[in-house]
């Protein structure tokens, strides 16, 4: 798959950032973790990137530890498991810009769950972003289909593809 480009508005996560691009590679781990089968159980994970002069960028996301409590609908990340990648992905130079996770529908949306959870995170981080990025994998190999999402304490704003 091939890199996809979202406008940011602006300020939406820094001053000078006009562009989220998520990395071919990025995007091909997110479609791997699809449930395409109704023995698969909802995965997810985090999104690591990093900042140029106009853009963020989506290099890399993670996926489930063995730690992780997962269900056909519903996820939960160990956060000793969570910030441990954020330090390691730190020392690499890549920042933390959200999380990610899959739902067993076509064209996914979040649940109630997944943006009250959403919002819990970004209130009680110490990040510096404006925003953090919710990104939602559904079935389809559609890239329009994935719902990416900027999120705050007060609320979620659905970003659309260039």
């Amino acid at each position: 798959m091939t890199s996809l480009i979202y406008p940011l508005p602006a300020c939406a996560l820094g001053r000078t950032f006009k562009r989220l691009v998520f990395d071919a590679r990025a995007l091909d781990t997110l479609y791997s973790e699809r449930q395409l089968k109704p023995s698969q159980p909802e995965s997810g994970g985090q999104l690591l990137g990093t900042f140029s002069d106009d853009a963020v960028q989506i290099v890399t996301v993670t996926i489930p530890s063995r730690d992780d409590v997962r269900s056909r609908f519903g996820f939960a990340r160990l956060q000793a498991t969570e910030q441990a990648e954020i330090d390691e992905a730190f020392s690499a130079g890549l920042h933390y810009l959200g999380d990610w996770h899959s739902h067993p529908e076509y064209k996914p949306s979040p649940s109630s769950i997944d943006v009250i959870t959403a919002k819990k995170l970004f209130r009680t981080s110490k990040s510096e972003l404006r925003n953090f990025l919710m990104v939602i994998v559904g079935t389809s190999e559609n890239a329009s289909d994935l719902y990416v999402a900027l999120v705050n304490g007060r609320r979620v704003r659905r970003l659309t593809q260039i």
